[in-house]
């Protein structure tokens, strides 16, 4: 994430740098060192303030997440939980996945509209699989059920599809 995000301040950066440089040459002044250097500051300030307005909106959005919570019932307890976006059609919505020992919750972060979220029983879920950007990068796990798929992209696929065959597995021998 932060690698995309610095990609995008570059490129506003040099694209204001050029902006402001072609500005100047079409106004017919010098393109000189002064005017040249008025280009690189107005650059390096369009990209600060670019990367400040993402740092903002990351910051919310981690604020949101940490006031999502979730209900256990009586004998349920919490294994894990992390960020993650799952896709619906061609947009991913952020929130939290949970693993407990009965179930796997996503619940979207608060939003004006209805929070998006799922519960799926752990004996509902057949096959897990990592999902892999260009065959390559562990992105995410896709969970198949009897009534479709869910793709999440989340942080150590693989550890949490271990984790919920492990406790799968522990459900279905009758411990919790």
């Amino acid at each position: 994430m932060q690698n995309k995000n610095l990609l995008y301040v570059l490129v506003v950066a040099i694209s204001t740098m050029f902006i402001v440089g072609l500005s100047i040459i079409i106004t017919g002044q010098e393109f000189n060192a002064a005017t040249r250097s008025v280009s690189a500051v107005a650059g390096l300030l369009m990209g600060l303030l670019y990367w400040y307005l993402i740092r903002l909106l990351e910051r919310r959005k981690e604020q949101q997440l940490k006031m999502l919570t979730l209900d256990l019932d009586d004998k349920e307890s919490l294994i894990m939980e992390g960020m993650a976006k799952q896709w619906l059609q061609r947009e991913g919505i952020l929130g939290k996945l949970y693993l407990t020992s009965r179930r796997l919750v996503f619940r979207s972060a608060k939003s004006t509209h209805d929070p998006i979220q799922f519960a799926i029983s752990l004996d509902k879920i057949s096959n897990i699989k990592v999902d892999k950007s260009i065959g390559v990068l562990d992105i995410g796990i896709i969970l198949k059920t009897s009534i479709g798929e869910k793709r999440l992209l989340i942080d150590f696929p693989g550890d949490w599809r271990s984790l919920i065959e492990w406790q799968k597995i522990l459900l279905k021998a009758g411990h919790e």
